[in-house]
């Protein structure tokens, strides 16, 4: 049976409107501020399932209002659903205007959040990450981890909306984005960039999406965070966890130190260069020797490694603290000696 070709349309946009640009040819009117990304042990509670760290979600909340807009004026809440049974809130809506606080709030960051106690356990109980969606349990699995992942999103969404941040959730696997062999092989910027422009903060999240050569695969936050630092190039990257930095053993460990400075040179190998007794020592292998208590932290210096080589310094901290206000408002620098975390940059 011979296929039918589909009929090309004479005219492909009858409304006369052109069709969007692609990245590349538009560009923001300043440039990126910031990619944060929150580390899902640290806005969840990572040994009870599908549980928010409230506490910790909170102050990351009040401390992105902060570094957006400096003032102390409060914000329009903006998620105005019902929860908890409760009647909808609207709150002051009067309030909005054409000289709303809108008009004071740099909201240039991209948010990207892991999943911690949500989604780890579906994936990994179907095999998701593995791929073969002939499988009857991997295609449940997929559906269930992405129901568990974008409850979350939802949920940080909303609390973010609530500060009166005008944040947008784009799921990647809704978006377009897959991978190959779980490397990235598509992953269409464009809506990211019209919502930036658009004055909105997108809130991306490690997700199930389709591979090109395994059916499917977990696409982490981490490597999400990678790409886009190397699509729109921000001033800084943050990664907010559960522990202060980077450490050369457990972070329980009582004699564990705490690594303030790590330098990327082109070839991709690194160097510590504070505290000055590691690098005296014998020069630590931070593929090797760095990690936290949940095993995630080698994933995250090898991502952030790639980042620093493009020139983009990499600020590594405790969610909640002064010091992650601080890297929020890109104020390390003023004073790095005074500030707990770790940073990895350029050896350039």
């Amino acid at each position: 049976m011979e296929a039918v070709q589909p009929k090309s349309d004479p005219n492909p946009n009858p409304l006369g409107t052109p069709p969007p640009a692609p990245v590349g040819a538009r560009s923001l009117q300043t440039p990126l501020r910031c990619i944060i990304k929150l580390g899902g042990a640290a806005i969840t509670n990572k040994y009870e399932l599908e549980s928010i760290n409230k506490a910790n979600l909170s102050s990351v909340c009040e401390q992105l209002r902060e570094a957006m807009m400096p003032q102390s004026e409060k914000g329009i809440g903006m998620d105005w659903s019902r929860r908890d049974g409760n009647e909808i809130e609207l709150g002051d809506i009067s309030k909005i205007g054409e000289s709303s606080v809108r008009n004071g709030l740099n909201s240039n960051f991209i948010v990207v959040h892991g999943a911690g106690s949500f989604g780890h356990f579906q994936a990994s109980k179907s095999g998701v990450h593995k791929g073969g969606l002939h499988s009857p349990l991997v295609q449940a699995g997929f559906v269930a981890t992405r129901i568990s992942v974008t409850s979350l999103n939802l949920a940080i969404v909303r609390a973010l909306a609530r500060g009166g941040i005008p944040a947008v959730g784009m799921p990647p696997f809704a978006c377009g984005w897959s991978t190959r062999q779980r490397d990235i092989a598509s992953a269409d910027a464009s809506q990211i960039m019209d919502s930036l422009l658009a004055g909105f903060v997108p809130i991306l999240h490690g997700d199930a999406v389709l591979d090109h050569a395994l059916d499917c695969t977990i696409l982490s936050g981490d490597v999400i965070i990678r790409h886009l630092a190397e699509l729109f190039t921000p001033k800084y990257v943050i990664f907010l966890t559960d522990v202060h930095g980077v450490y050369d053993r457990p972070p329980s460990d009582p004699d564990a130190v705490l690594l303030k400075e790590i330098v990327v040179k082109e070839d991709g190998s690194w160097t510590v260069v504070k505290p000055d007794l590691l690098q005296a020592e014998k020069g630590v292998e931070i593929t090797v020797a760095a990690h936290d208590t949940t095993g995630g932290m080698e994933a995250k210096i090898s991502e952030a490694a790639i980042i620093a080589k493009l020139g983009i310094d990499v600020y590594i901290t405790k969610v909640g603290t002064e010091y992650s206000l601080r890297a929020l408002k890109g104020q390390v620098h003023e004073n790095p000696d005074d500030w707990l975390g770790t940073i990895i940059r350029s050896d350039k």
